[in-house]
């Protein structure tokens, strides 16, 4: 869950531009949705779950998605200094979260995986996995799918860190996940 102390902050923050906090969603749900709208025109396979890598500058962000539902997520601070070091920290990630996910022997098992950004923030990732895993994984740049205008992308060291924020606006057309406010996690959604 979200600490209450951050929550306050996020609000104060937002307060203090004179603006008014709606939700606080974060980003492995919105990068489930991006998943969840890559995936749609297959139908969901109860047997079948998916791997999200997504990195955020020095974090990675691993989640699994089963029938359009997260059902695991799980964040790790990346250590060296090479791709290759990084790479290793990431495949130690998964298959740690992987293991505590199997456990759980719910009846299914990985059979895709999907890696938001762009090829630079992610190298040599996706074929490192494929030799560790039985599935197929393919890089996605959450760019890709919207439509930037001007030079801003040139800003960005981390496309990927932007595929949760693209997953959350559009979550909010018609979502395919289903959504959690951390602002008010009991209530329904409406």
């Amino acid at each position: 869950m979200v600490p209450q102390t951050m929550v306050t902050a996020i609000r104060e923050f937002i307060e203090g531009g004179q603006r008014e906090l709606l939700a606080i969603r974060l980003s492995p749900i919105g990068a489930a949705e991006l998943v969840a709208r890559l995936e749609e025109s297959r139908p969901p396979d109860p047997k079948a779950a998916t791997l999200i890598v997504v990195r955020h500058g020095e974090r990675v962000e691993i989640s699994v998605v089963w029938m359009r539902q997260l059902i695991f997520s799980h964040a790790a601070r990346l250590a060296g200094d090479t791709t290759e070091q990084q790479n290793a920290v990431i495949l130690t990630e998964v298959s740690r979260g992987l293991m505590s996910f199997q456990n759980l022997n719910l009846g299914f098992k990985l059979t895709a995986g999907f890696l938001l950004g762009s090829d630079g923030d992610l190298p040599g990732l996706a074929t490192a996995l494929q030799k560790r895993l039985p599935i197929t994984v393919q890089t996605v740049n959450p760019f890709s799918l919207v439509k930037v205008t001007g030079d801003s992308l040139q800003l960005v060291s981390h496309q990927s860190a932007f595929a949760g924020h693209i997953g959350s606006v559009w979550s909010q057309t018609q979502p395919l996940i289903e959504v959690l406010d951390f602002l008010a996690p009991r209530q329904p959604v409406i």
